[in-house]
């Protein structure tokens, strides 16, 4: 399972602006790489920015280039007394550069309304940080199954979250999409091989699925998407995580 990358396009008036845009931000991430290597700050920015200059190199995946961009703003606040003044400079340039170049896609103007919108309570942040670092080690231990970048993307993500800013509801709205995204694409990917055991296929896919179980990966995705389903059913109007999760447990036991 790799971080799949979704192209984003403006409408057709602005795209010569937005490659321009696309064009200088590649060169002021390139800057901004460099003031702060020569500076004391935490790795953790120097990462984001990374993640940042990948996505805006692609082209694509809009919606996680301004939810990464809020995660660098987070980590510039917790870490502003370690960067010079011109790292500092370059990087609230290039945060608003960010912030600017987003805004030219309809996607990024949906998600934020969308985000607007959403009926969020006191604790879905916790319940979502909870989920969300908890699912964290099970994609890295399921060796050859995801792709290394896919728990550092959520782990960027995630970060957003503990800045209780106005960009805070955005943040929220986009970590629970993030994850409501990946436990799909975990269910979906491996349905088949539960659906085979449970009809008692072959053994091969026995020992296939008795591979994945004991990474923990399923087993643990499903118990996770049924705790963030109270917030995802009220926030992203996701009311399909609790009963895929119930599918995927009861899967798991006929499998055993």
């Amino acid at each position: 399972m790799h971080v799949k990358e979704q192209t984003a396009f403006a409408v057709p008036e602005d795209r010569d602006n937005v490659a321009h845009a696309r064009r200088a931000l590649e060169d002021s991430a390139d800057a901004l790489l460099v003031a702060l290597s020569e500076s004391n700050c935490d790795p953790r920015l120097i990462e984001a920015v990374e993640e940042i200059q990948k996505i805006i190199i692609s082209g694509a995946d809009v919606i996680r280039l301004g939810l990464v961009n809020f995660t660098c703003d987070h980590l510039f606040i917790r870490f502003a007394e370690e960067i010079p003044d011109v790292a500092a400079a370059r990087f609230q340039g290039f945060s608003m550069g960010i912030g600017l170049y987003v805004a030219q896609f309809p996607e990024w103007l949906r998600f934020t309304e969308n985000a607007a919108k959403a009926d969020v309570e006191a604790d879905d942040v916790n319940r979502t940080l909870a989920v969300g670092h908890a699912l964290i080690p099970e994609l890295r231990t399921a060796t050859g199954l995801i792709d290394p970048q896919v728990p550092k993307s959520i782990e960027l993500i995630l970060e957003a979250l503990r800045n209780p800013n106005q960009s805070s509801r955005r943040a929220l709205y986009g970590a629970i999409r993030t994850l409501e995204n990946l436990f799909a694409k975990i269910f979906a990917g491996f349905g088949g091989i539960i659906g085979s055991v449970s009809d008692g296929v072959n053994a091969g896919t026995k020992r296939a699925t008795s591979i994945i179980v004991t990474t923990g990966l399923l087993v643990g995705a499903a118990h996770l998407a049924a705790s963030l389903s109270p917030t995802a059913e009220r926030v992203v109007k996701a009311n399909w995580l609790k009963h895929a999760a119930e599918l995927v447990k009861n899967g798991l036991k006929e499998a055993e």
